[in-house]
């Protein structure tokens, strides 16, 4: 379903560690994450909305659309107000390009691990787990949290990571955090 972006991420993962080797979109992994991937609204989202707004992902990536054209799409769906649009658009491209870079760091071989990058201004969830993800290496395949972890901010605020495993950003709807690799030494 979002193989586009994840093969973004893949590639510029490679390209970030100078490689030009290319991202292999017949990898066994990138196959397994595009199966796999599912979109998950919460609230009370039916389940027609959410194969709607699926069809619409898939069709706008495919495209090469942008997340305001893909948000517009979704909303012409007429099941989302134009903010929730946005962030289902902004969101699910950032989640499956943040797992294409990850398949991309994998395929590299010369990748150990990741850490979260804090964006600027980032919210106290983020920056509650960029101090505590950062004191160590997250080994690549492994998540920065399970699915049902409760996350205490920075400010006391509390947030249940419900969604899915999380890999990697978003932490949250429209986060902007990124992920850095981390390199083998050996």
């Amino acid at each position: 379903l979002l193989e586009r972006m994840i093969a973004e991420g893949g590639e510029k993962a490679l390209a970030d560690l100078g490689l030009d080797t290319g991202f292999d979109v017949t990898n066994p992994l990138v196959a397994e994450l595009v199966r796999d991937y599912s979109l998950r609204l919460s609230g009370a989202v039916t389940d027609s909305t959410v194969r709607s707004i699926q069809r619409v992902l898939e069709a706008g990536i495919t495209a090469g659309a942008s997340n305001q054209e893909i948000a517009d799409a979704i909303q012409e769906t007429g099941s989302l107000d134009p903010q929730r649009a946005q962030a289902i658009s902004r969101t699910e491209s950032a989640r499956a390009y943040s797992r294409g870079q990850e398949a991309g760091w994998e395929q590299s071989g010369v990748v150990a691990g990741k850490k979260w990058l804090l964006a600027p201004r980032a919210c106290e969830f983020c920056r509650a787990a960029a101090a505590e993800l950062n004191k160590r290496t997250t080994p690549l395949g492994e998540p920065f949290y399970p699915k049902g972890h409760i996350l205490t901010g920075a400010s006391g605020g509390r947030i249940a990571l419900d969604y899915d495993d999380t890999f990697g950003p978003p932490l949250h709807p429209q986060c902007r955090c990124s992920v850095q690799s981390v390199l083998n030494v050996s």
